[in-house]
């Protein structure tokens, strides 16, 4: 809806629409609280949930854009810093505790830009805090002021799957995906549903009693095709083409990868474990759990000695500097 259209009676509010978008953004704050990747994290749900309120309501007043823009702010800057205040000592002022997580976050960005680690993790969950509140409030913008899926669905699609790319432990990130992928699909299909009974209402049309089934049964239909990829994707991953595909797809990403393990160096979890030789340097991080996986098996030409044991060796480093451990230069030979 339009500045010049607020005098027109207001549609009414679709409950169904809203309760898929709040679920949307569920999904996707509990994926990165599955991650466990720093304390606190309990504190995005509620951040993104309230957002998407704020956003619904800013939707359905007759503010402007940039007006509504201005109080998104103000909200979110209430909201997610009371949310982020209430983790500090309780004995601080809550002006105190604002130049606390404002200097915190200030430090953060000046290492960023000098390219040194960060130590503070508080800092993530900060900017995952906004990041959310402002998915929220712009899904709640988006859907029920300007009756667009996208523009809410893609932010949030997005954070889960970098989530999910970033994310080497136990947790089933992969479940939350197929269940987001769900949801948005139903929202999106809700949506085009209520747009076409608007226009064929208005337009005094004659429709199929059964259109509303055949685009549900549409919907449905490309939500399985969906989830069974994700679900698949382990198998897909087999085929060369497909690997090379999402290789050269992911390639571009890696120097986002390298400044995010750099950034955020100080974050628990579980480790990224690649099977294959190490790098030059080896940083000293948090979050180096082993998982007990079966990367090959060698035959030796001699057994060992009665006590004796065979170790595998990839690489050595012999010079430590800053958090790094550095290797002799090596050369690499292919065997067959």
């Amino acid at each position: 809806m339009t500045p010049d259209m607020t005098d027109q009676k207001q549609p009414e509010f679709d409950w169904v629409a809203f309760s898929l978008l709040c679920a949307m953004v569920l999904i996707s704050a509990w994926a990165l609280t599955a991650t466990e990747w720093t304390d606190f994290l309990y504190l995005i749900p509620l951040t993104g949930l309230v957002g998407v309120f704020a956003g619904t309501a800013l939707a359905r007043s007759r503010f402007s854009g940039w007006v509504a823009l201005i109080f998104a702010a103000i909200y979110g800057f209430f909201v997610a810093g009371w949310q982020l205040g209430s983790t500090l000592d309780p004995a601080l002022a809550w002006a105190s505790r604002a130049q606390q997580i404002s200097g915190r976050l200030g430090r953060f960005i000046t290492k960023s830009l000098a390219g040194e680690p960060n130590e503070d993790s508080f800092v993530f969950v900060v900017l995952m805090a906004t990041l959310f509140w402002i998915m929220g409030a712009w899904s709640g913008w988006t859907v029920f002021r300007r009756e667009a899926v996208w523009p809410a669905i893609v932010p949030t699609g997005i954070s889960i799957a970098i989530f999910t790319y970033y994310y080497y432990g136990i947790a089933k990130l992969g479940l939350y995906t197929a269940v987001f992928s769900l949801m948005a699909l139903m929202l999106a299909a809700r949506l085009d549903i209520t747009s076409r009974l608007n226009w064929w209402t208005g337009q005094k049309a004659r429709v199929p009693a059964d259109a509303v089934y055949r685009v549900s049964l549409t919907a449905l239909i490309t939500t399985i095709v969906i989830v069974g990829l994700a679900w698949g994707g382990p198998a897909f991953a087999k085929s060369e083409m497909l690997y090379d595909a999402w290789q050269a797809f992911t390639d571009p990403f890696e120097g986002a990868k390298d400044w995010f393990e750099n950034a955020f160096s100080t974050i628990e979890g579980t480790a990224r474990v690649i099977p294959t030789e190490y790098g030059d340097t080896l940083t000293l991080t948090s979050g180096t759990d082993m998982l007990d996986l079966l990367i090959m098996t060698v035959e030796p030409a001699n057994i060992p000695t009665r006590g004796g044991r065979f170790y595998w060796r990839s690489r050595v480093y012999d010079h430590y500097n800053e958090f790094q451990w550095k290797g002799p230069e090596v050369e690499l030979e292919l065997l067959d």
